[in-house]
C-alpha cells in the first residue's frame, strides 16, 4: 500500500509551477545535490526515468525529470509521501500469512498454564478435554490477533531460535494446527520495562510490537468459557 500510494502520487499530482525553461545551472535550484532522486522502470525493457527533488524550503521544492528541459515546483505534500525510511516499506506482519479458517486447535503457554482450544467439525470451538464451549468472538480476535501482529521495530532476522530477549523463558507462547500440523508458532516476552518483544520462527523475526499487542495474547480461560443460561 506504501508503493501504490507513492505511484499514484506520481501518475496523479500536478506540478506547483514551472520556475525555469532550463536546467544550466542546478545549484540555483537546490537539485545539485538533490534530497531525493526516484527511479521508475518501466514494462518488460526496463526502460528508465528519473525525476530528483530538492529538499522543502518553506513547504515547496524544487523538481526535474529527465525527459523535460524545464524544472518545476512541488508542495510539501508530495515530497513528505516520498520521505520514507525502509522500515516504512516493510511488511511488519510478524506471522506472515495463514489460512484462519483452517486453523482447527490453538495451543496457549502462560508460564506454568496451558490451555487447548479445539474446533470441531460444524467449526464450533471448545476448550479443554471437557469440551467447554467458548465464547467463539473471542477466538475469532485471538486469531485476528495472530494474523495483525506487526512489528514496531525489527531487532533481529534470519534466526531459527534465539534466547535473547528473554525469548529463552517466553511469558507466552502460543501454536495454530490445522490437521495436527503446526501453523503458526509465536512467542512472546518483556525483557525489560516498556519493551515487548515477538519471535515467530517460521519468518525467522525477532521483533518489539506494542504493549497493546502484547497484552491481547494474555489468555484468561475464565474470559473464554461461554456461560450456560441462567449460570
Amino acid at each position: 500500500t506504501t508503493v501504490n500510494t507513492i505511484l499514484r502520487k506520481i501518475q496523479n499530482d500536478k506540478v506547483k509551477s514551472v520556475i525555469s525553461e532550463n536546467f544550466t545551472n542546478p545549484g540555483d535550484f537546490r537539485l545539485n545535490n538533490p534530497a531525493y532522486v526516484l527511479d521508475l522502470y518501466l514494462g518488460e525493457g526496463k526502460a528508465h526515468k528519473r525525476t530528483i527533488f530538492s529538499s522543502l524550503v518553506n513547504n515547496v521544492a524544487n523538481g526535474k525529470d529527465d525527459s523535460r528541459p524545464h524544472v518545476f515546483t512541488l508542495d510539501s505534500t508530495f515530497i513528505k509521501e516520498l520521505d520514507k525510511s525502509f522500515f516504512d516499506f516493510r511488511d511488519k506482519k510478524i506471522a506472515g500469512t495463514f489460512e484462519r479458517d483452517q486453523i482447527d486447535s490453538i495451543l496457549v503457554e502462560q508460564g506454568d498454564s496451558t490451555v487447548v482450544f479445539a474446533k470441531d467439525t460444524a467449526g464450533t470451538w471448545f476448550m479443554g478435554a471437557e469440551k467447554r464451549k467458548v465464547k467463539q468472538w473471542k477466538l475469532n480476535s485471538l486469531l485476528s490477533n495472530v494474523s495483525g501482529l506487526k512489528a514496531t521495530k525489527f531487532l533481529v532476522e534470519n534466526v531459527s531460535a534465539t534466547r535473547n530477549y528473554g525469548l529463552n523463558n517466553p511469558e507466552r507462547m502460543l501454536r495454530l494446527f490445522s490437521n495436527g500440523r503446526q501453523q503458526i508458532e509465536i512467542h512472546l516476552a518483556q525483557p525489560k520495562e516498556l519493551q515487548f518483544v515477538a519471535f515467530c520462527p517460521d519468518s525467522k523475526i525477532v521483533a518489539e510490537v506494542s504493549e497493546t499487542s502484547f497484552d491481547n495474547f494474555e489468555v484468561k480461560a475464565d474470559d473464554y468459557i461461554e456461560l450456560e443460561t441462567g449460570t
